[in-house]
């Protein structure tokens, strides 16, 4: 195992924690969001989260490589620790720990935000619903078959 190999793949446990909080914190967000009824910030929310998505696929592609290059292969991050070079063990399973400690967090914030915007959601489709609007599930939404409420319609003449 080549040490510089090893130091390039803590760094890399390292810069996922870095991208765990990062998402941690983006959920926490879209919960004030959808609290606050702020599509804006929401919306604002989702595009970080995509890019982020993108970032950790990267992530996992460089951490691919380098348990390959580390001979580390189908090892699961959990037995990290007991598979490198006793000089690594104790800054390993420090990493490691840390890792899945950010991860369990951020899974713990997830759930609840999810939760929260379905909620929401369903709170939306009932509300166009009372109106006259049928939400499809494909996300399409189309007009009931009748002239919409007042509130809908406008005076321009096309």
């Amino acid at each position: 195992m080549a040490q510089a190999d090893f130091r390039a793949y803590l760094d890399l446990l390292e810069a996922l924690r870095q991208e765990l909080r990062q998402l941690t914190g983006i959920e926490q967000e879209k919960v004030t969001a959808v609290h606050d009824h702020d599509l804006a910030a929401l919306n604002d929310c989702m595009k970080r989260e995509q890019a982020a998505a993108l970032a950790l696929r990267g992530r996992e592609q460089q951490r691919d490589a380098l348990l390959k290059a580390l001979g580390l292969e189908g090892v699961a991050l959990r037995e990290l620790p007991q598979r490198c070079p006793p000089e690594w063990k104790g800054e390993a399973a420090r990493a490691v720990e840390a890792l899945l400690r950010d991860y369990a967090v951020l899974k713990s914030v997830q759930s609840p935000a999810r939760e929260l915007m379905e909620r929401e959601l369903k709170t939306v489709n009932d509300a166009l619903e009372k109106r006259g609007v049928a939400p499809e599930l494909d996300g399409q939404y189309q007009p009931a078959g009748q002239r919409p409420p007042a509130p809908f319609r406008t005076d321009f003449r096309a």
